[in-house]
């Protein structure tokens, strides 16, 4: 199994990108390519839309992995869906009920 770094480097290299040249569409410095590369660290949230998108793959693969169908590609539909996580979601979901509660006099219940 891959790690994230040696398929960000795969990608990269498919790119015909320097590190150098990946760091400045991601908005970060080589030192930091460099870094996921060795998987010492991995991209933070921030950087990993601008990443997937430079490397026209999804994050999913690049943490994971993960392709759908056999497509590393996700390029036609990428611009339209934002990068967030499930606890966000969450987040905004009760928070959403909760404001509709409170106009309605109602008490939240969660499921």
């Amino acid at each position: 199994m891959t790690t994230s770094g040696q398929r960000i480097k795969s990608r990269r290299i498919e790119k015909n990108l320097t590190q150098r040249a990946l760091g400045e569409l991601v908005g970060v410095s080589a030192t930091s390519i460099t870094y996921w590369e060795n998987a010492e660290v991995e991209p933070k949230n921030k950087h990993l839309s601008a990443l997937s998108r430079a490397l026209d793959c999804a994050p999913d693969y690049i943490l994971h992995g993960a392709t759908f169908g056999g497509e590393v590609s996700i390029a036609p539909i990428h611009s339209r869906i934002p990068l967030i996580r499930w606890n966000e979601v969450n987040n905004f979901y009760q928070g959403v009920h909760y404001y509709i509660g409170a106009i309605r006099g109602q008490k939240l219940v969660l499921a």
